[in-house]
């Protein structure tokens, strides 16, 4: 927060849901749903701000579009989405912000063509996490994302293809 007189006040309208610090750092708690951060500047408690933080529970997984050619030797970068749903019964869906400490097991059906690559990409506006390989040798694979947490099994599949230098 910024602005005011810089010194805030700041709370959580459950702490089950979302918690913060008295920094402004914001952590998901153990339950899913819905809580409000404030932000009341300390000077005058009328001047504050607030954001609503959903915690949902994930319900669908696909890649983003992305580029699925590279040549031998490259690194492809597969943008991850991972939907769910608002709580309330609107049945709104949308994409998870962050997604890029879940636990993806990945698989590739072609050995040897794709390596999968250690790390998951950070989060950007049109994906919460992805995965990275890096092409082998010619030809092409499928490559199968899972996830797997409690009753939530979630998975993506997408064709790579790997090409010599021109």
């Amino acid at each position: 927060a910024h602005g005011g007189s810089g010194n805030f006040s700041w709370s959580s309208s459950s702490y089950v849901v979302a918690t913060v610090t008295v920094k402004g750092v914001m952590t998901t708690g153990s339950d899913t749903g819905l809580s409000v951060i404030q932000a009341h500047d300390v000077q005058n408690p009328l001047h504050f701000g607030e954001m609503k933080v959903y915690v949902i529970e994930p319900s669908s997984m696909e890649f983003a579009p992305c580029q699925v050619e590279a040549r031998v030797g490259q690194t492809l970068e597969l943008p991850l989405r991972i939907n769910g749903l608002i709580p309330g019964g609107a049945n709104e869906v949308v994409t998870l912000s962050d997604c890029s400490h879940f636990d993806l097991v990945i698989e590739v059906e072609n050995q040897g063509v794709f390596q999968p690559l250690p790390g998951r990409l950070q989060p950007g506006s049109e994906h919460c996490s992805g995965v990275k390989v890096r092409a082998e040798v010619q030809g092409y694979s499928t490559l199968l994302v899972s996830y797997r947490h409690g009753h939530v099994h979630l998975s993506a599949r997408i064709t790579i293809a790997a090409y010599l230098p021109l």
